[in-house]
């Protein structure tokens, strides 16, 4: 039973009016990532990498062991549950991280950049402390009007913590202004073929 299926059956019993952030809200941090993140991670993040917005350090646990891992993460709930799992990730703002330039090869920001109002500012850090490139995901809003035929929107997109909404070709627009080269792609196929759910971006200073 998913989190919201019990709180539907509990207001219905209660005669509670739901509202918005009860189905929409943001859950614990996940501790899987999806195969084509995995892989995304795996070859990108070979080194070193600082983790923007780590949640509970999942993505720690695909890297190399020879490869140095921070995660910095600004929910105490993650970070709890990291220190559980003997991941590092530290609680911190990724806005003003305090690590010096060009002090991992790589960032990584994975579901991230879509919750943060100042996305510009998150984007010159990650330039800031990366020395060579920048791996990341974000949700695909470009699956909309495909999916909008069938009555249908993702669960995830709506989640009452996104306030910046991608295509492919908008990250890429982005990422551009910050970073000199940027490979984007679709991944995670989802509902028909030819969806998407997410966009994978790498991009080198």
């Amino acid at each position: 039973m998913r989190p919201y299926e019990a709180l539907m059956i509990e207001a219905g019993r209660s005669g509670r009016v739901l509202k918005r952030d009860d189905i929409y809200g943001s859950g614990p941090p996940v501790d899987e990532l999806s195969g084509d993140t995995q892989n995304l991670v795996k070859r990108y993040c070979t080194a070193s990498v600082v983790d923007f917005g780590a949640g509970c350090g999942a993505l720690q646990q695909y890297l190399l062991p020879s490869c140095s891992y921070l995660g910095i993460e600004a929910n105490p709930v993650g970070v709890q549950m990291a220190r559980q799992k003997e991941r590092n990730v530290v609680l911190g703002d990724i806005t003003r991280s305090g690590i010096e330039d060009d002090a991992f090869v790589a960032c990584a920001m994975i579901e991230v950049l879509e919750h943060i109002d100042d996305y510009e500012h998150v984007l010159q850090e990650a330039h800031r402390v990366c020395s060579s490139h920048l791996v990341m995901t974000v949700p695909n809003i470009g699956v909309l009007p495909t999916m909008s035929e069938f009555q249908v929107v993702p669960w995830h997109l709506l989640e009452s913590t996104h306030v910046n909404f991608f295509t492919e070709e908008s990250l890429n627009h982005v990422l551009a202004r910050f970073f000199r080269r940027v490979e984007t792609r679709a991944i995670n196929p989802w509902f028909r073929p030819g969806l998407f759910m997410n966009i994978a971006a790498v991009a080198w200073k």
